[in-house]
């Protein structure tokens, strides 16, 4: 019987072993200090450390992106799986950002205040009244996604194009979100085969950019440990 189970079983190891290596990522940040600190180091070294902090967020964040998006498209759930893979694109812009926008250009420039200030936005930034854990305003403006998504690094991918095509299925206005709909147990329109054929390079391209956000987010992440944790190791 043709379903969107039984179209979608060539995936599974894929996606199976989508987050693989995750765990190359937290054991490269094994060796980072935690606080709470008797001194802290000089300006430099607090730069390095927070960008090393964005990368243990991001690990976390990109962890349970990874299950909710495995978990989704198993459940035959394409659209709110799409969700994560959107947000999955961000994660890794996020950690290309910190590497490349932040610690590039600061050992580029030796502009120490202006890569504090962006490390900040990019740790502290929020919209909105969100309070910092200790109850003070954050009074620092995020940095857009756009941002994030132009830093990464992919000659064999256009990152943007990908990431346009996830916001579109976010529309619900928009053929797109449809689609990803009607690929799924909802609709389960596998039996029309012109359909068919537009859904399964649609999910292609769907479990495509998911492995390369996170593994973008691990080889980004990865480089920035090795370049900032001996910076702040002796820390304690």
């Amino acid at each position: 019987m043709t379903n969107w189970r039984s179209e979608t079983t060539r995936f599974a190891a894929r996606l199976d072993a989508i987050d693989a290596r995750l765990p190359d990522l937290s054991a490269s940040l094994q060796d980072l200090p935690g606080g709470p600190f008797k001194t802290l180091g000089t300006s430099t070294e607090w730069l390095y450390y927070q960008c090393c902090l964005s990368v243990v967020l991001a690990n976390n964040s990109t962890s349970e992106l990874a299950e909710s998006f495995k978990e989704r498209w198993k459940s035959g759930c394409f659209l709110s799986a799409s969700l994560c893979a959107r947000l999955l694109v961000e994660m890794w812009g996020v950690v290309e950002f910190a590497d490349a926008g932040i610690l590039d250009k600061f050992e580029a420039t030796k502009d120490l205040d202006a890569a504090a200030v962006r490390v900040t936005r990019l740790n502290m930034g929020a919209k909105g009244d969100i309070p910092l854990p200790w109850g003070d305003p954050t009074g620092f403006e995020p940095i857009h996604a756009m941002e994030f998504v132009r830093a990464i690094r992919q000659n064999e991918v256009d990152a943007i194009e990908e990431y346009n095509s996830l916001c579109n299925a976010s529309h619900p206005s928009f053929l797109q979100h449809s689609y990803l709909l009607m690929a799924g147990k909802t609709y389960d329109n596998w039996g029309n085969k012109t359909f068919a054929e537009y859904a399964d390079k649609m999910l292609e391209r769907l479990i495509r950019i998911t492995e390369m956000s996170i593994n973008g987010v691990v080889n980004a992440g990865v480089q920035i440990a090795e370049r900032a944790i001996p910076i702040v190791k002796h820390w304690d």
